[in-house]
C-alpha cells in the first residue's frame, strides 16, 4: 500500500471515530414481551470526507453504513473495540455493546421491565 493510501485510510478512521453514531431504541411489536431492540450504526460526513471513510471501511472488510442487521452491527462493534476509547460517542457505543451482552428477555414482561430499568441505569452511567 502506498503512503498516500495509508494516510488516507488513517484519516478515514479518524473521521469515523469522531462522527459515528450509535442508536439503540425499543420498538413496540406484537410478539414476545411486546418490544424488541433496534440498533443502528450510521455516519454523516462532508463529501470531501467520503473517500477516506470508504477506504477505511473497505480496507477493514466491514459492511456499508448504515448498519442495522445484528450481524453487521456486531461486526462493526468488534472492529471498533480497540478504538472504543477514542470514539466521540463512546457512551452510545458502550450502551449498544451492553445490549448484546445482556439480551432483552423475551418470555416475561416482568423480566423485560427489570431489564429495561437496568438498561436505563447503565445508559445513564455511561
Amino acid at each position: 500500500m502506498s503512503k498516500t493510501k495509508d494516510w488516507l485510510t488513517n484519516v478515514g478512521l479518524g473521521i469515523l471515530l469522531s462522527k459515528l453514531r450509535f442508536s439503540t431504541t425499543a420498538e413496540k411489536v406484537h410478539t414476545g414481551v411486546g418490544y424488541r431492540l433496534k440498533r443502528k450504526i450510521d455516519i454523516t460526513y462532508d463529501s470531501d470526507q467520503e473517500l477516506p471513510v470508504q477506504m477505511w471501511i473497505e480496507e477493514s472488510g466491514l459492511p456499508p453504513l448504515p448498519a442495522t442487521a445484528n450481524a453487521d452491527v456486531t461486526e462493526w462493534l468488534d472492529t471498533l473495540e480497540p478504538y472504543a476509547h477514542l470514539l466521540t460517542k463512546q457512551r452510545y457505543y458502550d450502551t449498544m455493546v451492553y445490549t448484546f451482552n445482556n439480551p432483552v428477555p423475551s418470555t416475561s414482561y416482568d423480566d423485560f421491565i427489570d431489564w429495561a430499568e437496568e438498561f436505563d441505569r447503565v445508559r445513564d452511567e455511561n
